[in-house]
């Protein structure tokens, strides 16, 4: 008898598994394929798990859905780039050392960090423009990385919109400097080479843009309505640096969209 009564009470005081409810897994589910990190569910969504037992769950295989591909990071190990030199001189660049401190403080919307993001040689890519301060995504699709085209597709990503700054790498694309910051009325900072840091926004986003699109994908096949859809769903996408806010909340000023609980 008593071990009987030690087995039951030791079967009872074993911890149990704070993610069975169902309406729960549902939850994580639709978030998780919306590109969602366990951070950021648990940041908007307000559940009274911690981010390490919905990781644990999800890499234990114990959800009811196979979640482990979802995640955004799924343990790649990093890779250190190698540096390339030679890619040239721009002239008349001012330095990001110039660059006030209320840019580098993220104090106000309109400084934009501004990049390309390049598939299969010959079939072009993106133009990327990230605000510093909401992570807001500009993005549009280029046939080819020249100045011109480059160019054209900057003055059309921000004309009309709050513009501040540029801030971009030294890369040959951006050469026609001069005349994107006479056509937006803003200047243009130069980050030191190879010193992707100092676009941490920037090559953040893009990294999260290289989940869809992925290095060496041929961009003719990609549509102007998929960049789209890709830049609207990371734009909707809460962020723990913004207080679980999304980009689009923030940088319209917008009230809190979902505010779902468990």
């Amino acid at each position: 008898e008593a071990d009987k009564l030690y087995r039951l009470r030791r079967k009872r005081c074993r911890p149990t598994f704070k993610l069975e409810d169902k309406e729960l897994q549902a939850l994580l589910r639709a978030r998780l394929e919306e590109g969602w990190s366990p951070e950021q569910i648990k940041g908007r969504e307000s559940l009274e798990v911690s981010v390490n037992t919905i990781y644990r769950a999800v890499k234990s295989g114990r959800l009811s859905f196979e979640a482990r591909k979802h995640l955004r990071r799924r343990g790649k190990p990093y890779k250190r780039k190698t540096r390339q030199d030679g890619r040239g001189h721009i002239k008349d660049t001012v330095s990001i050392e110039l660059r006030p401190k209320e840019v580098e403080q993220r104090l106000d919307i309109g400084n934009w960090e501004i990049d390309t993001v390049l598939g299969k040689p010959g079939t072009g890519g993106l133009v990327t423009v990230v605000d510093r301060k909401t992570r807001l995504l500009l993005a549009a699709k280029i046939e080819d990385k020249t100045a011109t085209t480059v160019q054209a597709a900057l003055i059309r990503l921000l004309k009309g919109v709050e513009c501040r700054s540029l801030t971009t790498d030294n890369g040959k694309e951006f050469a026609r400097h001069k005349e994107v910051s006479a056509a937006l009325g803003v200047p243009v900072y130069f980050a030191h080479p190879h010193s992707p840091w100092e676009r941490g926004t920037n090559e953040n986003t893009n990294g999260l843009i290289r989940e869809y699109l992925p290095k060496g994908i041929d961009f003719r096949v990609v549509q102007s309505d998929d960049v789209l859809r890709i830049v609207e769903r990371l734009n909707n996408r809460p962020r723990k640096c913004l207080g679980f806010r999304t980009p689009k909340e923030a940088f319209f000023n917008l009230p809190v969209a979902f505010g779902l609980t468990i």
